[in-house]
């Protein structure tokens, strides 16, 4: 941070450039959305039922019924977001993780594939 110093009177008092608002963002409410066929299980088909979080083994913040999805919360701009996409069919699970950096209130994050794991 940048500090100035004016005398005043005799005596120096430290004024700090406002730059809280330039270097701090606040945080907004924004939405990460897969639309059309984003999800998609190794075999390429559209992947169903896949539990979307912030944190591995996190709970779900939506639960797929397609193979689209929405999640909204609330973060900076220039923040990093991980996602983690999970899917068990009760004899294999499938995983898969992305990273987006937010520069808006709107990320679409295109194809995501899981992994047998």
């Amino acid at each position: 941070m940048t500090i100035k110093t004016f005398a005043r009177r005799g005596s120096a008092a430290a004024l700090p450039l406002a730059l809280a608002f330039s270097i701090a963002s606040p945080a907004i409410a924004g939405e990460i959305t897969g639309n059309g066929t984003s999800l998609k299980n190794p075999d390429g088909t559209p992947a169903t039922n896949v539990c979307v979080s912030l944190s591995m083994g996190g709970s779900c913040m939506t639960v797929t019924s397609s193979s689209t999805f929405k999640v909204t919360f609330s973060y900076k701009i220039g923040q990093s977001v991980t996602l983690y996409f999970l899917r068990s069919d009760g004899i294999k699970t499938y995983k898969a993780t992305l990273t987006k950096t937010v520069s808006s209130t709107y990320i679409e994050v295109g194809t995501v594939t899981l992994r047998v794991q």
